[in-house]
């Protein structure tokens, strides 16, 4: 777009020639209309973010065009209470004690938009797999009061897991690393998932077991919401 500058040389000249004025509002108005003219609405969503982040805030980050393309492809539902956002891949069409045999589902943490997994626990082995992205970690609670964490990624040579098994009846919760921008990862559960295995754990409860692990309770504990699912409800 181009714009042009008029300039009068000096104020005697605004006052003895006032007609210089007139030309000038002439001038400017026939350049609004003209920059009215060829303006492009659509042309601002490759200029402007879809929202003002926080300076030093990973959790306000613009999405990058390829966490954006992985949104769109996998259309993303939300797990009830957990949080995470998730797109069930399989379920298997025989049963096993009133259980499919057999589930699979893609995950995805990322910090904008916000996925993560709080604090549950499940009556079945649930299998993680790490497929793309950077590290995420798993927060686990094992009954006999200890703590462990998992960092899953591609960095095998340095401890990082690509596949993780999370024992039934472990409190379990997983986020993406701060400078992480997503990390996409897969479950697999035989028998498969149901809300009936499924157990949210409060701020209350966990706290009272192990008080040592407070900061990362506080912060994915699912205080304040329901713990159950619907009995039949299938990833």
């Amino acid at each position: 777009m181009a714009y042009g500058v008029i300039r009068v040389e000096s104020f005697q000249d605004s006052v003895e020639k006032p007609h210089i004025i007139f030309l000038i509002r002439i001038r400017l108005a026939s350049c609004m209309l003209k920059s009215l003219k060829t303006f492009e609405p659509n042309r601002l969503k490759h200029v402007l973010p879809t929202h003002l982040p926080t300076i030093n805030s990973p959790q306000q980050q613009l999405m990058s065009p390829q966490l954006k393309a992985i949104i769109d492809h996998y259309q993303f539902d939300k797990i009830p209470i957990e949080g995470t956002l998730y797109k069930s891949t399989y379920v298997s069409p025989n049963n096993v004690n009133e259980s499919p045999a057999g589930t699979a589902i893609i995950g995805l943490y990322s910090h904008e938009p916000y996925s993560v997994s709080t604090f549950h626990r499940l009556k079945h082995d649930e299998v993680w797999h790490f497929y793309k992205g950077d590290p995420l970690v798993l927060h686990l609670l094992y009954p006999d009061g200890t703590y462990h964490k998992v960092t899953m990624g591609t960095d095998i040579l340095n401890g990082q897991k690509i596949q993780f098994v999370v024992p039934a009846n472990v409190w379990q919760a997983g986020e993406l690393l701060p400078k992480g921008e997503f990390a996409l990862y897969g479950c697999t559960m035989a028998p498969g998932f149901t809300g009936s295995c499924f157990e949210g754990g409060t701020k209350t409860e966990l706290l009272q077991h192990y008080p040592m692990q407070k900061e990362i309770i506080n912060r994915l504990s699912v205080e304040g919401h329901e713990t159950k699912m619907p009995a039949d409800y299938t990833q």
